[in-house]
C-alpha cells in the first residue's frame, strides 16, 4: 500500500530494487483519485486505484479493500500466497519465496511478526489475554486458504472497528474463523541504522526503510550477500567436479554399488531433506500429532513430537527415494482420576513403504506438466550417458511445430564379452546402434501436448515409447526424425523380464525378451564361444 506523495520516492525505489526479483506479481495500491505522473507511467509499475478509497489515515478501508476487492476477487486463483506490505518495507524476495515453498497454502496460515501494541497502547487494543496480531509494518502474509476464509468477513469487520490500527483489526477479523499463528524473528521491525550482513542473511523483511537512498543501500548489501553465496556455491561445485573427474570413464561393472546418502544432523535444517517432496508432505509434524492426539482421553495416552535427531536421504533409481530418520517423541500415559502424566521412554522402529506400479509414461508426463509450452525436452532413462555433442544435435534436430528427434543410441553389450582396452569404442564387439528403440526422444512441450502425450494406461516395461512414436507419425503436421548419435550411449545392465510380469501383456513380454537377448553379446563373441561346438 502506498499514497500519491510516495509514488515517486518509496514506491519507485521498491520497484527498482527488490520487486524485480519477487516471484509472482508486485502491485502498488493507491487511492481512487490518484493522478500518475509520466515518470510513474513509463516505469512499468502496476498501479491499482481502489474505488471509493482515499489516502486518509488510518488506512483500514484501503487495506480491507485491497484484500477483498483486488486480491480475492481478481487474483485468488492465480497465487498460493498473498503479502500485504507498506511502502517502507524491504523484502528479501528469493529467500522469502524459498521459505514459503516449504509451507502448505491450503492450510490457514498467517505469517508475520507478532505484536501486542506499544507501551502506551497495551491493554487498550481490545485484545484477549493470550491474543496478538501480525504487525503491518514488517509485512503480513496470508495463505490462499486464509484469504478464502477471510474474504466473507472483511465487510463485517470494517463496519465494527475497535481501534485505529488496520493490522490489529485484520488479526481480529481472522480470529473470527481461526486462531492465527505468527512467525517472529524472520520479519524485522524497528530497523537499526547499523544493519549488518549477518542480520541481512537471516531475515526476510526489514522495516521501516523510509529513505529511498537507504532502500538502495540495503538492496546493494543484499546483492553482495547473494554474490558471496554464489561464489561459495561455485567453489563447492568446482571441488565436486574435481573429485568426480575420471569416474565416468570406468565401465559399468566396476562402479560401486553403494548409493551415497545425504546426511542431516541435529543442528541442520531438516526441511532441506524434504524440499523436493513438499507437495506430497503438506503439513508439519506438529499438525500430524495434533490430529493423532484428538482422542487422547479415550485412548489414555498422548504422543508429542520433540525433534529430528538426524536423518539420511538417498535417491536410488531402481527403488525410489529412501528416508532414514531418528525422531525423538514423547509418549505420555494418562493415569488416575486426574489424568496425571507418566512419561515413558520407548525405542521403536517404524518402516513405511509406499509401493506403486511402474508407469514410465505417467512419471514422465508428471515432470513435463511442470514446464512451460516453449520448453525443449529430452526424455531419456537413467542408463543413458549423454555427451556434449548430443546436446547440440538435439537443439539442431528438434524443430518446434515441425519435427521430433528420435536419436539412435549406441547400446553396450555385457562388459564380460568385450575387453576394456578396445581401441574402437563403437566396435561391433562392444555394442550396437539400437535402431528399434524409441524411448529416447527430444521435442518441445507444446508439440508433446499437441501429439497427445504418453498412454498412461501402459504399466510395466515397454511399448509406451512405440505407442508415442506411432502418435507422432499419425499427427500429420509433425514428422519424426531418426539419426545415429554416437554421443548417446546406453550402458549395459541386466534385464529381468519377470520382475513386473503381472503388469505386462504378451507384446510387452516378447519385446522385453527380445531386447534382453539382443543386448547380451555380439555375434562375433557368440561365434567364438559356441562356433566350434556347432
Amino acid at each position: 500500500m502506498t499514497a500519491k506523495q510516495f509514488l515517486e520516492t518509496r514506491a519507485l525505489q521498491i520497484w527498482q530494487t527488490w520487486a524485480k526479483n519477487m516471484p509472482g506479481e508486485v502491485i502498488f495500491f493507491v487511492s481512487e483519485r490518484t493522478e500518475l505522473s509520466s515518470k510513474i507511467k513509463n516505469s512499468g509499475m502496476k498501479i491499482i486505484s481502489l474505488r471509493g478509497v482515499d489516502d486518509s489515515y488510518p488506512p483500514q478501508k484501503k487495506s480491507f479493500a485491497m484484500l477483498r476487492l483486488w486480491m480475492y476477487d481478481n487474483r485468488y486463483s492465480d497465487f498460493n500466497w498473498f503479502l500485504r506490505a507498506d511502502d517502507d518495507l524491504y523484502i528479501r524476495s528469493e529467500k522469502l519465496a524459498n521459505f514459503l515453498h516449504l509451507l502448505d497454502p491450503s492450510k490457514v496460515l498467517l505469517l508475520g511478526q507478532a505484536g501486542l501494541g506499544n507501551v502506551e497502547e497495551y491493554g487498550q487494543l481490545s485484545l484477549g489475554t493470550n491474543d496478538n496480531y501480525c504487525m503491518g509494518g514488517p509485512g503480513v502474509i496470508l495463505s490462499k486458504e486464509t484469504l478464502r476464509q477471510l474474504a466473507p468477513y472483511l465487510e463485517q469487520c470494517l463496519n465494527s472497528l475497535l481501534t485505529t490500527h488496520e493490522d490489529v483489526e485484520l488479526g481480529r477479523c481472522i480470529s473470527l474463523f481461526h486462531n492465527n499463528a505468527s512467525i517472529a524473528n524472520l520479519f524485522t521491525n524497528h530497523l537499526s541504522a547499523s544493519i549488518n550482513s549477518h542480520t541481512l542473511r537471516h531475515l526476510f523483511t526489514l522495516h521501516p526503510v523510509k529513505n529511498p537512498i537507504a532502500m538502495r543501500y540495503i538492496h546493494l548489501r543484499v546483492e553482495m550477500i547473494k554474490l558471496s553465496e554464489l561464489r561459495q556455491k561455485r567453489m563447492e561445485l568446482m571441488e565436486q567436479i574435481e573429485e568426480i573427474k575420471g569416474k565416468n570413464k570406468k565401465s559399468a561393472d566396476q562402479q560401486p554399488q553403494i548409493i551415497n546418502s545425504e546426511y542431516s544432523g541435529a543442528s541442520s535444517n531438516h526441511n532441506a531433506l524434504f524440499s523436493g517432496l513438499i507437495p506430497k508432505v503438506p503439513t508439519s509434524p506438529e499438525n500430524i500429532f495434533d490430529e493423532f492426539n484428538l482422542n487422547a482421553l479415550q485412548k489414555g495416552r498422548t504422543l508429542n513430537f520433540q525433534r529430528v535427531q538426524y536423518g539420511y536421504m538417498r535417491i536410488q533409481p531402481t527403488f525410489g527415494v529412501d528416508f532414514v530418520l531418528d525422531i525423538a517423541l514423547r509418549y505420555h500415559r494418562l493415569r488416575g482420576p486426574l489424568h496425571s502424566r507418566a512419561p515413558i521412554t520407548v525405542r521403536r522402529h517404524a518402516y513405511v513403504q509406499q509401493r506403486f506400479d511402474f508407469n514410465r509414461g505417467a512419471a514422465l508426463s508428471a515432470g513435463i506438466a511442470l514446464l512451460p509450452p516453449n520448453a525443449l525436452l529430452l526424455l531419456a532413462d537413467v542408463d543413458i550417458l549423454i555427451g556434449e555433442g548430443a546436446l547440440e544435435r538435439i537443439r539442431l534436430n528438434t524443430v518446434l511445430g515441425k519435427q521430433v528427434y528420435f536419436p539412435i543410441v549406441f547400446s553396450e553389450y555385457s562388459p564380460t564379452t568385450w575387453k576394456l582396452n578396445t581401441e574402437d569404442f563403437y566396435s561391433q564387439q562392444r555394442g550396437y546402434f539400437r535402431h528399434f528403440g524409441y524411448g529416447i526422444v527430444s521435442l518441445y512441450k507444446k508439440d508433446f501436448d499437441l501429439i497427445g502425450g504418453f498412454n498412461q494406461t501402459i504399466k510395466g516395461w515397454g511399448l509406451e515409447d512405440v505407442d508415442f512414436f506411432e502418435k507422432v507419425i499419425k499427427s500429420g503436421n509433425i514428422i519424426p526424425f531418426r539419426s545415429v548419435d554416437n554421443d548417446l550411449i546406453h550402458i549395459f545392465h541386466s534385464i529381468d523380464c519377470n520382475k513386473n510380469n503381472k503388469y505386462q501383456n504378451k507384446a510387452q513380454k516378447e519385446a522385453c525378451e527380445g531386447t534382453r537377448a539382443q543386448g547380451i553379446a555380439s555375434l562375433d563373441f557368440l561365434a567364438e564361444q559356441f562356433g566350434p561346438n556347432l
